[in-house]
């Protein structure tokens, strides 16, 4: 799924968003923190990519996100949704799934 990278800034702690696309609208988004030891380590020139939902033997669901460097290289970034996101994940992604699209004027 194609998805646009939001950065932004709550109580002095850097944050990076996953928006999922679908046709172009917003479809359901991924949130983690960036930082250097156990956050989300990206570019500053990354501005969209792919967000990849990958299913382990066990079932267990893993989303992770792609992007082409500036050499045209493509990397990932595994395991964007940690466990206590999931059920804001599905919140949101209800919100989303369910709002009506704006009129294309």
């Amino acid at each position: 799924m194609e998805a646009d990278v939001v950065r932004f800034q709550n109580n002095k702690e850097k944050w990076v968003a996953f928006v999922g696309l679908l046709d172009g609208h917003p479809y359901e988004i991924f949130t983690g923190l960036q930082d250097d030891d156990e956050g989300i380590l990206l570019p500053k020139s990354v501005t969209c990519g792919r967000i990849i939902k990958n299913v382990d033997e066990d079932g267990t669901k893993r989303y992770d996100f792609q992007f082409e460097n500036k050499r045209g290289y493509k990397t990932t970034i595994e395991g964007i949704v940690r466990e206590v996101q999931q059920g804001i994940l599905e919140l949101c992604q209800i919100d989303f799934r369910r709002a009506p699209l704006p009129d294309a004027d």
